[in-house]
């Protein structure tokens, strides 16, 4: 089990084991800076999680998830905020995603 003391080093720690791609969410799909298709949900699965809680500023309350797509043969992560600042639609297309690893640390 991986711990990390913060957002950038669980990104870091990510990208050290070929998660590579900083992943956003669009409306209905997945996308990338480093590329020009956008991806569905369906087309990936969730592999790591990592929650970070703001304790001296709420906007700092993130989870982090580690992504990968069989299909595309692509690794990558995507950062959501919880709480106060999450935005509804992007947890519940995180939540369409297929979840491989259940812990969050």
């Amino acid at each position: 089990m991986i711990q990390y003391d913060s957002i950038n080093e669980a990104i870091e720690g990510l990208k050290s084991r070929e998660f590579i791609y900083d992943f956003n969410l669009d409306v209905n799909c997945i996308c990338a800076p480093a590329k020009t298709t956008k991806f569905s949900s369906q087309e990936f699965k969730i592999v790591e999680v990592y929650r970070f809680e703001g304790m001296t500023n709420p906007s700092e309350s993130s989870i982090v998830y580690g992504i990968e797509s069989a299909k595309y043969k692509l690794k990558g992560y995507l950062v959501n905020a919880y709480g106060i600042y999450s935005d509804a639609r992007s947890a519940e297309f995180a939540s369409k995603m297929e979840i491989e690893h259940h812990e969050v640390f």
